[in-house]
């Protein structure tokens, strides 16, 4: 695995209008999904979690409207870098609940001197690095 200080977002920030209700907060084996996804992130290296939400109480707000998994990825960028955090940015959405910690880890691995990198055809997940130039 990357040796370098590993973060990770959980983008659960959607609006709900085709599940009526917050995706986060749904239940898979005997968790939210949120809580599913903070323990994959977890198992792939991740040192320190987020969520990015504006509707969790425990979640960043967004600092742009409507314009969808960018706004929880700045939101969650700009937290981690006025944080201090340095290193790797791992996120993924909070309704891939079946994603592996090991094809996280393999994404992170793959990263070498790429600025961002996710598997071919799919934005999400996605791991980039994280540090105040940007």
């Amino acid at each position: 695995m990357n040796d370098r200080q590993l973060t990770g977002l959980i983008l659960a920030g959607g609006q709900s209008r085709r599940m009526g209700q917050n995706k986060a907060l749904l239940r898979y084996q005997n968790q939210t999904f949120q809580d599913h996804c903070h323990q994959i992130l977890k198992q792939a290296g991740c040192h320190k979690v987020f969520t990015s939400s504006n509707e969790l109480a425990d979640g960043m707000n967004d600092n742009f409207v409507d314009i969808g998994p960018v706004a929880g990825i700045e939101a969650g960028l700009r937290h981690a870098v006025s944080n201090g955090y340095s290193g790797l940015l791992l996120v993924m959405p909070v309704d891939m609940i079946k994603l592996s910690p090991a094809s996280l880890v393999a994404l992170v691995d793959n990263i070498g001197g790429h600025d961002l990198l996710s598997f071919d055809n799919f934005p999400l997940p996605l791991v980039m690095q994280c540090h105040s130039a940007m």
